[in-house]
């Protein structure tokens, strides 16, 4: 009986670690910004009018398509500072704000940096917003994943495995 409790148990943490297993597209350099990512599988890189880097979009679902970005700014104050004058001017600007989650978060390749979630609404439709937050010298560099509200836990796992990959 013992036997077959460990075997059930190792066969639940087994699939638990298979879920956990995130598979990401090959690695994409963008030489302008001087990084590199493995955006998830199967979304394509774009180009966003505005942006001066290149994102990715994900297959359109309900009409819409799951995109990332990339934006850095010149800032030289610690990344938790950053982040909090973005969320006060998030608060401000975005119609039906939530904060969702607050925490740090480390890259594969022990880049250190803080991850928010938020809720907000953009053009009648609502969204839930992954943001990265990462310090280089004088410089942060945020990845933006922006998906509807439903469904966008969903993405949670692709957002973070994708963002492991990142180096700067």
């Amino acid at each position: 009986m013992k036997k077959l409790i460990v075997v059930i148990f190792l066969c639940f943490v087994n699939i638990f670690v298979y879920a956990q297993d995130v598979e990401t597209g090959i690695r994409y350099n963008e030489e302008l910004g001087g990084y590199s990512i493995c955006p998830p599988k199967s979304w394509q890189v774009i180009e966003i009018p505005g942006f001066k880097y290149h994102g990715f979009a994900g297959p359109v679902i309900n009409g819409f398509a799951p995109n990332m970005n990339f934006v850095e700014e010149q800032y030289s104050a610690p990344v938790k500072e950053y982040v909090d004058l973005n969320l006060a001017q998030m608060r401000q600007l975005f119609s039906g704000f939530i904060l969702v989650s607050r925490s740090r978060f480390s890259t594969d390749s022990h880049l250190q940096g803080e991850r928010i979630v938020i809720i907000n609404e953009q053009y009648s439709i609502k969204l839930k917003q992954t943001f990265y937050f990462f310090t280089k010298e004088s410089a942060k560099m945020i990845i933006t994943f922006t998906v509807p509200v439903e469904g966008g836990e969903f993405y949670d796992a692709i957002f973070d495995g994708s963002v492991k990959t990142f180096r700067w």
